[in-house]
């Protein structure tokens, strides 16, 4: 599929502004939870509010976009379209804060055996939002609006149907994770554990959105 002409970058750059907030904050929830498998309290406290900030800045990003998007129904790309995707985006930043603020609002005990899986879902769901943070750069470089060339967008498509399969890895990890904890059970207390497996779904939930987005860029391309 090739695309261009008056459907250029313009639409994608602020769209990948955005999803770069997204980014940092998968990168960011690495980080806390290796804090968080630590006991590491205060390193804890500064990533939370770190990921509130990026989640301000990607508000900003976000009503930006809102603003600029035109309104008229013979407009090249659908406004709906749009920010549908930005919606999706936004929740990447979302789940985040939330997550991280669960970790530090309470001692939630981990059990000892369980950290490494709960870093691996960390990892691969910033590995999915990365994979589609790739795409929506790539979209970005296509010319702007006045140049008449068109771009083969067929790579780019079939890299955003892989992020499903990325997602689908996540999902698996959330069941690895939680088959952990009921083992070890009794090293924890219940709330503990119920709040684990809550931070773990949360997590999985920023790849869900990540998948959702790159569901939107598709619908977007080939509208």
């Amino acid at each position: 599929m090739r695309i261009g002409g008056r459907f250029g970058s313009t639409v994608f750059e602020p769209l990948y502004e955005h999803l770069c907030k997204g980014k940092y904050c998968s990168e960011l929830i690495c980080k806390i939870v290796d804090a968080f498998a630590k006991g590491n309290k205060e390193k804890m406290q500064k990533l939370c509010d770190e990921i509130s900030e990026t989640e301000s800045q990607a508000d900003q990003i976000k009503f930006a976009i809102r603003t600029s998007l035109t309104k008229s129904i013979f407009a090249a790309v659908k406004r709906n379209d749009v920010l549908q995707i930005v919606r999706n985006q936004d929740k990447i930043c979302g789940r985040a804060e939330d997550v991280s603020k669960l970790m530090v609002i309470r001692n939630t005990k981990l059990p000892d055996g369980c950290f490494d899986t709960l870093e691996l879902l960390a990892e691969k769901v910033d590995y999915t939002i990365n994979a589609l943070l790739i795409c929506c750069s790539q979209l970005a470089m296509i010319p702007n609006s006045g140049n008449d060339k068109e771009f083969d967008v067929s790579n780019i498509l079939n890299e955003l149907d892989l992020i499903h399969d990325k997602e689908e890895e996540t999902d698996n990890l959330v069941q690895e994770f939680t088959k952990e904890l009921l083992t070890r059970e009794k090293e924890s207390d219940p709330l503990s554990i119920i709040l684990l497996l809550k931070m773990a779904r949360m997590i999985s939930e920023m790849a869900d959105e990540a998948e959702n987005a790159a569901e939107g860029y598709t619908l977007l391309i080939r509208h």
